[in-house]
């Protein structure tokens, strides 16, 4: 794999040309909206991002949808006739498909259906089933005698067979690297060096031919805190975010790539974007 056989060689060469005292060229901020509730999922698939948050008060999920080329929300804030126990399964180009459950005693009793994402008009439904997966064109469920069921993702009628062809995700997601990884060690002591901080547990790592972007978890006395780095090929420290403090545990899922926009939450209530 291309990041296994680079990462050794690569980050001595950044350590080097940390030295040069030119400034670097910083990101660019491409939005940042602050959210009333916590961000629970973000999804894209390469136009939109539906951003999905749970108002633990009010015991809502509320779910909007964000365009990113006009940076405008689609819809906003919307719920579903089950207003707490539902969640975001699929994101498609023109359909977003949702579980719910019925039964809060039983988590194996669920129902799917399916949105149109300009409308937000209901498509179909189909009860006592389970998500298994979807593509842009049919969604395989799992129903209560364990049948595989296939349906159409627009019209949910019945198709003969799962087309099993799916075109290349719109996001980009980081490596991940536990505490026992040689790449783990290479990292940690990259940001030791440099950075003047002992990170502990996991990373998640990016690398693109202009940047490589680092999220690592920071042990203190009240906890965890999690830090988003993005350097250039020079080794240059072009954005430093503290994405959370005092966690419980290690993050992880902490940022997605699409077109060239850095995707992260920041302090669980504000979404970002930075081009890189």
């Amino acid at each position: 794999m291309f990041l296994y056989a680079l990462i050794p060689t690569f980050i001595p060469y950044f350590c080097f040309k940390l030295q040069r005292k030119a400034l670097p060229k910083q990101l660019t901020p491409f939005f940042s909206i602050e959210f009333g509730s916590p961000i629970w999922d973000i999804r894209s698939n390469g136009k939109h991002i539906l951003i999905s948050e749970r108002n633990d008060d009010a015991q809502q999920v509320l779910f909007s949808l964000f365009d990113m080329a006009t940076q405008t929300f689609m819809w906003d804030q919307i719920t579903f006739e089950e207003e707490w126990w539902v969640r975001l399964v699929f994101l498609g180009k023109e359909v977003a498909v949702f579980q719910t459950f019925n039964d809060t005693q039983d988590i194996e009793v669920q129902s799917i259906f399916a949105i149109d994402l300009e409308t937000t008009e209901g498509l179909w439904q189909k009860e006592e089933c389970r998500f298994v997966q979807a593509t842009n064109d049919n969604v395989k469920l799992l129903a209560a005698d364990e049948k595989e069921l296939i349906l159409n993702l627009k019209t949910g009628k019945v198709d003969d067979r799962f087309i099993n062809i799916e075109a290349a995700s719109a996001s980009q997601y980081p490596s991940h690297y536990e505490d026992s990884s040689s790449h783990f060690k290479t990292l940690k002591k990259f940001l030791s060096k440099h950075i003047s901080m002992e990170c502990s547990g996991a990373f998640e790592y990016y690398q693109s031919s202009e940047v490589f972007i680092i999220s690592a978890n920071f042990g203190g006395e009240t906890g965890y805190s999690n830090h988003l780095f993005v350097f250039n090929t020079g080794g240059e420290l072009l954005l430093h975010e503290i994405l959370d403090e005092e966690l419980k545990g290690l993050a992880s899922g902490t940022f997605f790539i699409v077109n060239r926009e850095l995707i992260f939450v920041k302090g669980k209530k504000e979404l970002l974007a930075y081009s890189i």
